[in-house]
């Protein structure tokens, strides 16, 4: 199911980055360590925006601010424009 965002909402796919980093400290198996920031790829953006991304950009975002939302059987991520920091640029 597609969603359109209102109020300045970015749809947004987090990228997951997998890197275990080894710890000296202990802490429970079930402690997942997150990073304050992370990138995403744009889904699709709400008219009112006026930051300039759109379907297919990657961003680099503030994960605490990210809102999931389960759609059925679906989860569906939203960011608000504020807590998009850069918009990333392959220049090769």
């Amino acid at each position: 199911m597609e969603i359109i965002p209102l109020n300045r909402l970015i749809s947004i796919d987090p990228i997951l980055e997998d890197k275990e980093e080894p710890s000296t400290v202990l802490v429970p198996d079930s402690y997942m360590p997150k990073n304050l920031y992370g990138k995403a790829h744009v889904l699709s953006c709400a008219k009112d925006c006026k930051i300039l991304v759109g379907p297919g950009d990657q961003i680099v975002v503030d994960n605490s601010m990210i809102r999931e939302i389960k759609v059925g059987e679906e989860i569906k991520y939203l960011i608000l424009e504020n807590h998009v920091l850069c918009v990333l640029e392959d220049n090769s």
